[in-house]
């Protein structure tokens, strides 16, 4: 469909630029789940099943929410 056409070829100098910010944010991922899973560790899989369900729950209940806001 041509959408992407319009990218344009990368200096080195911005390619260098974008592997510097992909590297910290992967980095920042990293280290976020190794901390999450070291909580986690804590926790029996009871407990981590009620807290998904839980986040779903609210989750759907918010989406469920912004939708019927719409129809009023």
């Amino acid at each position: 469909m041509g959408w992407f056409k319009w990218k344009k070829e990368l200096s080195p100098q911005g390619d260098a630029v974008a592997k510097r910010a992909a590297e910290r944010i992967l980095a920042f991922q990293q280290k976020l789940a190794d901390r999450l899973n070291a909580v986690c560790e804590k926790w029996n899989r009871k407990t981590l099943l009620m807290v998904l369900l839980a986040l779903g729950v609210a989750f759907g209940a918010y989406c469920l929410w912004l939708v019927t806001g719409l129809f009023r």
